[in-house]
């Protein structure tokens, strides 16, 4: 969360770590080869309906980043210190980058579960080593 919003949660239950959390696992399941008939039946894709359950989701992810990255602005329109990343980057450049706001918010969040990710592959495989 440093990386994409200047933030440093201070426990694993922080709701902000479980809402990027939770994001990382409906991403997990989504992306699992085999779990979507549409896989191998690609007219499923036409059907009304079929893929709702991508789409929530996907709406769900952005509102988390989009409310992340709003924590932000807020921030540096209030005049806080708001430490580097790639969220208030992002900000600054919007206009010269063309970034619609969810556009923004979409890069900035997807660091942040990149990083959630590679922490979490990192600790499992100290583990694995001992």
């Amino acid at each position: 969360m440093a990386l994409a919003y200047g933030k440093n949660p201070n426990s694993y239950e922080d709701p902000d770590v479980q809402a990027v959390n939770c994001c990382l696992t409906q991403l997990g399941d989504a992306l699992r080869p085999g779990v979507w008939r549409v896989d191998a039946y690609p007219i499923l894709r036409y059907m009304p309906g079929y893929l709702k359950e991508l789409k929530d989701g996907h709406a769900e992810e952005l509102e988390l980043f989009k409310s992340q990255l709003t924590e932000v602005r807020m921030k540096v329109e209030r005049g806080e210190e708001v430490p580097d990343s790639f969220g208030k980057y992002f900000l600054e450049k919007q206009k010269e980058l063309e970034l619609t706001d969810g556009g923004a918010a979409y890069l900035a969040g997807s660091m942040s579960v990149r990083t959630s990710k590679e922490t979490e592959f990192a600790i499992s495989s100290i583990g694995r080593r001992e």
